[in-house]
């Protein structure tokens, strides 16, 4: 681990604390001005390494036992009985005797554990809300009036979300690099496809939102109407477009948020935040390097949208890079194009046609370890009791995880190298896998090097030509390798043209006539194609030097995440987000980790949304939390008093229970998520 790793994660855990002082600052000054006697002020938890009390200076420890012996004696030379019925001074009695003697009733105190605070108010213990004890002291916390106690128990979340709007402003004055609203790709069959987005459009707008970065495109996405059109504004070269489209859950990401089907850009640059031993020279760039040339054209590193279309011109032929170092030397890069995923959960197909699926790696504790080896082609899946049917990709995995859902074996038919078919033994989807799935710990990906037809789609032109399996021999006359000279020959034709596919099937040839429509012919040419090569994301800075602009972002910045994260709860309810989503206290250090990794505005912009968050955490309507202790304050206004606090405290310890079964169930899911990423 290197320097700036530890520096980085040193200013994280320093960010972290500073959050929750300021939270705890908030209901400080609160109760200071409202004229609740706060005892201590502490910065991190745990022992007390030093404190300071005004009329004792600095001491090694925490000065309370010396605060407690000092006013006791005056108390007693003053002749004044305890108030206690166990013959301890009450806090008013000492803070009376304090304020005499010239010591300050509060202690600010530097405990041993770096991280955030806490306050303590005389008479304010969330677990035991409004206690008795307290109210006989006017500088108690029950003592004082409901809209005091309220400014105090919400003064913790108004100032994280001041902190919030602050820090943003800091990032956007130093300068925030990110992700400019720039399409670098468009998903086949997404809403941005269907609305006609294109690579290369800047987002100016979306859902009459301005959209200033990718990042903030992603959460006004998340945030947009689950059902409706929403109106999109782009730059295409020189003038603007509206257009209008549908965002849509995207349940192939696992997330269950809803998604338009785009990427941010990446120039055509190595990226230097690859780690140098995960680079393969022979398929990636180094971090110095640029392409300057694409099959001997000339081309810009920045024109992400010029490769773009290389890239659907070549159905699936390797580019020939020529990429330059920093030291000027040259050198030649073959990159293989490959089919890009569709969008949601639907299978890839070509006019009907689905490709068989090839395994490309399998877990040693998978249940099928027994049965598949790497380079296994599948071409059949069915449960236990049921015949195998064909499947494409997509469709195999949805019945691994309906499986493995309901506890149910399933056969596999595959083909080794030139072996005849294989029936698996029943084999049951049982490995733990991210998301909540069962399934088997097998990679899997398109067969594209084979022309073997796992599926045919229903209702397709593939369907309607009769073709049901075998492998493609030629299309047209024109001999057919793999999946993207298929793809190529099907592109070429047009809407009412007749094509002939000769198909091969144990042992046999079959002629068959697909005809494409105008719609059909459409899907097969929107079919795209990715590449990774290691490069590097596009970034531009946001920055403005104008501190009212800044503050303008800031307040925005705060009011999205604050209104993101109402609505993601929300979805959390309506069970349209899987709780699997949520992080706990690991996980969140660990993404912290990475955004310190990526430089100080990164930093301070994580630590605003966990402020923002923070903020919205705490104000939930539930006991123990800030917000719980405000329901109780509501309901005691509109009732003229208190809730007895037999029922406060029973609520309370059920908070306490609701809040620690929160904490196993995300740090079981950050250990998990560690664990699979590792």
């Amino acid at each position: 681990m290197d320097i700036v790793t530890l520096l980085g994660i040193a200013a994280l855990v320093f960010g972290f604390g500073m959050v929750i002082f300021i939270h705890e600052m908030g209901h400080f000054l609160a109760a200071k001005w409202v004229g609740v006697r706060v005892e201590q002020f502490a910065v991190g938890i745990g022992p007390a390494i030093m404190s300071f009390r005004k009329g004792l200076g600095w001491r090694l420890g925490s000065t309370r036992s010396e605060y407690e012996a000092l006013t006791d004696a005056c108390l007693q030379q003053d002749g004044i009985r305890p108030a206690g019925c166990d013959g301890r001074y009450s806090e008013y009695q000492r803070s009376q005797a304090a304020a005499r003697m010239g010591i300050s009733e509060t202690e600010y105190r530097w405990s041993w554990l770096p991280i955030g605070g806490y306050v303590k108010p005389t008479g304010q213990d969330d677990l035991r809300p409004n206690a008795e004890v307290a109210r006989d002291d006017p500088h108690s916390f029950g003592a004082k009036s409901v809209g005091a106690r309220m400014l105090i128990i919400s003064a913790g979340v108004v100032m994280n979300v001041i902190l919030a709007a602050v820090l943003f402003m800091v990032v956007f004055i130093i300068g925030f690099r990110v992700p400019p609203p720039l399409v670098g790709f468009v998903q086949p069959y997404s809403p941005a496809q269907e609305a006609g987005l294109l690579v290369g459009d800047r987002i100016l707008y979306f859902d009459g939102r301005r959209q200033h970065d990718y990042t903030k495109l992603q959460l006004n996405v998340v945030l947009s109407r689950p059902k409706g059109s929403v109106p999109v504004i782009v730059r295409r070269g020189d003038s603007q477009q509206e257009l209008w489209l549908e965002p849509r859950k995207d349940p192939a990401s696992g997330l269950g948020f809803l998604a338009i089907g785009v990427d941010r850009a990446y120039d055509l640059a190595g990226n230097p935040r690859l780690d140098p031993a995960q680079i393969d020279p022979q398929k990636m760039l180094r971090p110095d390097e640029i392409v300057v040339a694409v099959d001997g054209r000339p081309i810009r590193f920045t024109d992400f949208a010029e490769f773009d279309r290389l890239l659907s011109q070549s159905f699936g032929r390797p580019l020939v890079l020529s990429v330059r170092g920093r030291d000027g030397a040259e050198r030649q890069l073959s990159v293989q194009p490959e089919f890009a995923d569709f969008f949601g959960s639907q299978p890839f197909q070509i006019a009907g046609l689905q490709p068989a699926t090839r395994v490309l790696n399998v877990d040693e504790k998978s249940p099928a370890a027994t049965h598949l080896q790497k380079g296994d082609l599948i071409l059949g899946v069915g449960a236990a009791g049921r015949p195998v049917r064909p499947v494409g990709l997509e469709d195999f995995k949805a019945e691994i995880f309906r499986s493995g859902r309901a506890n149910e074996p399933i056969r596999i038919q595959y083909q080794r190298a030139e072996d005849p078919p294989t029936t698996t033994e029943p084999v049951l989807p049982d490995l733990k896998l991210p998301g909540g799935h069962r399934g088997l710990g097998i990679s899997l990906r398109w067969a594209v090097e084979d022309t073997t037809i796992a599926a045919v789609s229903a209702d397709s032109p593939a369907a309607a030509a009769g073709i049901t399996g075998g492998r493609i021999v030629s299309i047209n006359s024109t001999p057919i390798q793999s999946w993207y000279d298929i793809h190529r020959e099907l592109a070429r034709g047009g809407a009412g043209e007749y094509v002939l596919l000769i198909a091969s099937l144990d042992g046999s040839t079959s002629r068959h006539t697909l005809v494409l429509d105008e719609r059909q012919a459409a899907d097969v040419r929107a079919i795209r194609y990715t590449a990774a090569f290691g490069q590097r994301e596009r970034i531009e800075p946001r920055q403005t030097s104008n501190p009212l602009t800044a503050a303008a972002w800031g307040v925005v910045e705060t009011r999205d995440l604050l209104r993101g994260f109402y609505v993601t709860l929300r979805r959390l309810t309506q069970g349209t987000v899987s709780p699997t989503n949520l992080m706990g206290p690991i996980g969140i250090f660990h993404s912290g980790t990475f955004f310190a990794g990526r430089g100080p505005d990164w930093l301070i912009w994580f630590l605003a949304m966990i402020s923002a968050n923070l903020a919205v955490v705490n104000f939930l309507p539930i006991p123990i939390v800030d917000g719980g202790l405000f329901v109780f304050l509501v309901l005691e206004k509109i009732q003229g008093r208190p809730l007895s606090p037999r029922a406060q405290n029973a609520a309370q310890y059920v908070g306490l229970a609701i809040i620690l079964s929160i904490f196993v169930f995300v740090t079981y899911g950050d250990i998990a998520r560690l664990l699979n990423m590792g």
